[in-house]
């Protein structure tokens, strides 16, 4: 198998017919052989009924559909798990990811002997609200996890089979991919490319959903949390004791009759405040230490149109 295409499908029925249209036109004349692998998960529309339709009649295509929704990241898993392809695309199924860019990535790749070659979206086509808290998100990721990730760059990208190898073999069951694979550190190129418009529906990716993939990938990629609450301790710490010197002082030199209850009470909210915050990120750190000993499968495939 020359190249293998896969692409996690949720909530996308108006989109998967045009989707294969689109990738089977673009793909005929430039790939040799090749595979679109549809992961389905569980969006609770007609999707699934849509891939098996396609696969019945395409031997090219092979649907996946997931027990439950797990997610974006763990659906791409699941695909990458059961693809065969020298080279794998991954992409999103709203069409906004043009399908007739594949022989672009795959003529990228050979020229310039890269692994991976991500796709940058110009002039997104997307919501303000999507464009401010994407860039948010890889902001606060930097900050906080060291990582330089590129705003401009989705899932779109082609990656060569020794890199997928490696990404299945990482053990962790929080899974963000993009954070992954750059992790791996395999000679990666970036080309740009126009970002269309979706074909139909709306984005799943809420602000809270958008929230939540932020801590994951923080707390996956980094202990640089941890770093400052301790920095924060010891600054408080350091304030507060400065604080005691001069209240003593004062007390001594009967500057003031007692020391003050204001001042007492704020210090002690202030200092609660600060041990209860520094206990949630130990008990979040704590959590994801509770689910990577616990080792249960990051998905789990409830049928397989190879299968069926």
């Amino acid at each position: 198998m020359d190249l293998s295409i896969v692409i996690p499908v949720y909530r996308s029925a108006a989109s998967v017919g045009p989707l294969y249209e689109a990738i089977m036109s673009s793909c005929a004349a430039f790939v040799g052989q090749f595979e679109l692998i549809l992961v389905e998960d569980c969006g609770g529309d007609d999707s699934w009924e849509q891939i098996q339709g396609l696969a019945s009649v395409d031997s090219r295509v092979r649907g996946l559909r997931l027990t439950r929704n797990f997610g974006q990241h763990y659906a791409l898993t699941a695909g990458l798990s059961v693809s065969s392809g020298k080279w794998v695309v991954t992409m999103d199924c709203d069409l906004q990811d043009d399908p007739s860019c594949i022989p672009v990535l795959l003529q990228t790749a050979c020229d310039q002997r890269a692994d991976v070659v991500l796709v940058r979206r110009l002039r997104r086509a997307d919501s303000w609200m999507n464009r401010v808290t994407s860039k948010a998100f890889y902001g606060l990721f930097r900050m906080l996890s060291g990582l330089e990730m590129d705003p401009a760059v989705g899932s779109y990208r082609l990656m060569s089979r020794r890199v997928v190898q490696q990404y299945l073999q990482l053990p962790e069951r929080y899974r963000f991919f993009g954070g992954l694979i750059q992790w791996l550190g395999f000679p990666t190129v970036s080309v740009d490319l126009p970002h269309r418009r979706r074909f139909a529906g709306r984005s799943s990716y809420n602000l809270l959903r958008r929230v939540r993939l932020a801590m994951d990938a923080v707390l996956s990629f980094s202990d640089r949390p941890l770093k400052a609450m301790v920095a924060a301790g010891a600054a408080i710490s350091t304030l507060s004791a400065i604080y005691a010197v001069v209240i003593l002082f004062q007390r001594l030199t009967s500057r003031i009759p007692e020391i003050g209850y204001a001042s007492v009470i704020i210090s002690l909210y202030l200092l609660t405040g600060v041990i209860l915050l520094c206990t949630g990120v130990l008990g979040l750190y704590v959590g994801r230490v509770y689910h990577e000993v616990k080792g249960r499968p990051v998905f789990v495939i409830a049928e397989d149109t190879r299968e069926s």
